[in-house]
Formats: structure tokens, sequence, C-alpha cells
């Protein structure tokens, strides 16, 4: 599986579209954006896209939350789970037997949820690097036809970076290019495509519309505390669903994508 590598060794394939920024998340620093949501688009439809690098390898079967509903208590809807991807809420839970371990790689992680489909199996398809992942193993509960994903629910904190403060529960590495589109389901090459020369995967602007109500898309372009477009947390989908920074400092703004 061919991926982007940190540093000057990116430029072995064209990026095309430039992605400037991401953000250093330090699990011991219990550092994390959030913002309280409202009423959903839609409750069966959603569409999650980002980029992420390890700043370690855990083993801990609750550590690197990197999204989750409903704050330190929450659910979790992404999280690196002993190594491996695991995706769910308070409905569903599913792992795939990827082993995610290569601290100097850029992954790409693409989600698209839809409850409305057949077959369970087509409910929830996650796309690692442009590669779309198959034989969930351990956590293989899948959503009911037509149910609720409650993955934004109305009143509860939709956190990136971290489930609980720090330590085991907080993601530990950068973030960049984070899209979450609320009540809309899209395609894995709305955001990334491979390269003709290189076959590596390789970022794409999204330009497929609306996020929804509760959608936004994090740039990290800024490096202010505020919760407003000069804050780590600002939203630049157009919705201005600027999200709160904790335990961020303005040197967790980053140039490593």
């Amino acid at each position: 599986m061919a991926f982007l590598i940190g540093g000057a060794n990116s430029a072995a394939a064209d990026a095309g579209y430039d992605v400037d920024n991401s953000l250093r998340f330090n699990d011991d620093d219990g550092a994390y954006l959030q913002r309280t949501a409202g009423a959903n688009t839609g409750e069966d439809n959603a569409t999650l896209s980002f980029w992420f690098k390890l700043g370690n390898i855990k083993s801990d079967n609750n550590g690197g939350h990197i999204m989750t509903e409903g704050g330190t208590t929450g659910y979790t809807i992404m999280q690196i789970y002993a190594q491996k991807i695991y995706i769910g809420s308070s409905t569903f839970g599913i792992m795939f037997p990827n082993l995610i371990r290569d601290p100097s790689a850029w992954y790409h992680l693409f989600v698209a949820f839809d409850s409305s489909q057949a077959t369970d199996t087509n409910r929830v398809k996650a796309y690692l690097n442009g590669v779309l992942l198959t034989d969930a193993v351990t956590f293989t509960d899948y959503p009911d036809q037509n149910e609720n994903l409650a993955l934004c629910e109305d009143g509860d904190t939709t956190r990136v970076g971290s489930r609980g403060n720090s330590g085991a529960e907080a993601f530990d590495g950068y973030l960049a290019e984070f899209h979450f589109l609320d009540g809309t389901t899209k395609a894995y090459t709305d955001f990334g495509e491979f390269d003709e020369d290189s076959g590596i995967w390789k970022p794409k602007e999204y330009t497929g519309g609306s996020y929804g109500t509760n959608g936004f898309f994090l740039e990290f372009k800024q490096s202010g505390t505020g919760t407003n477009s000069s804050g780590m947390g600002a939203d630049t989908s157009g919705n201005d669903n600027h999200l709160a920074v904790t335990n961020l400092a303005a040197t967790d703004q980053c140039t490593d994508t």
C-alpha cells in the first residue's frame, strides 16, 4: 500500500493540490478541539476524511482517539485501537485488521456512512490511502438498516484529538485536511487520487458542496487559541463551526504535511 512520507520525500508524488499545515497533538498535554453540535442535517448519512501521522505507536486498547461524540465519557467515532482502525458510535462498532505502526508515514482515512444501504458492510465503508478496508475483526457490529448513526447528536460535544483529557485515551501525532460532512455521503475519490506516475495516493481538493449543519473543514492554517476564524480549530467549510482549543499552543501548528 503506497503512502506519502513526511518531509522532503513527499516530493515523490506531484501533489497537485497542496496541504500546507497540520496540527500536532501531544497525548501528555491533554490537547483537543471541540464544539457542541446542533440538530443533525441527517441521522443516517455522514462523511469523514482526514490525513494523520503517528507521534508514537500505542498498544493500548483505549488509546489514540481521533474523533469522539459526547466528550470525555462519550463514544468513539474514530480511534487507533491497539494499532488498528476502529470506527463506531453508541450504536455500532467496527475494527479492521490493518496495522497502523509507521511513525514516518502520512495516512489518509476516508469513511462513508450510509445506514440506508441494504448490505450491512456498505453502511460503513472505510478506505485507507485509497484502498477499501475489508474483513472486520473483533468488532464487527455494523449499523442496522436506516439506523440513526449517532455520530453528531444535538447538544453533545464533538471532540477531535482525544476522548479523555490526556494519556492513553488521547491521540498522539499530527492531523491534516480534516473534513466532517453531516448528513451527506461522498466518495473517497472526492478527497484523494492516485498519482499517475508513482501510484501514490495523494490529497485532492474537495469541491463537492455542503457540509451540513454540524459539518466542518479544519485546515489548521491559524495559530490562535480562540474559538473563531483565527484559531487552530477554525472551520473553513463556510459553516463557521469553529472548534474550541484546549491545551494547544501556537507551536503545535505545523508545516509537516
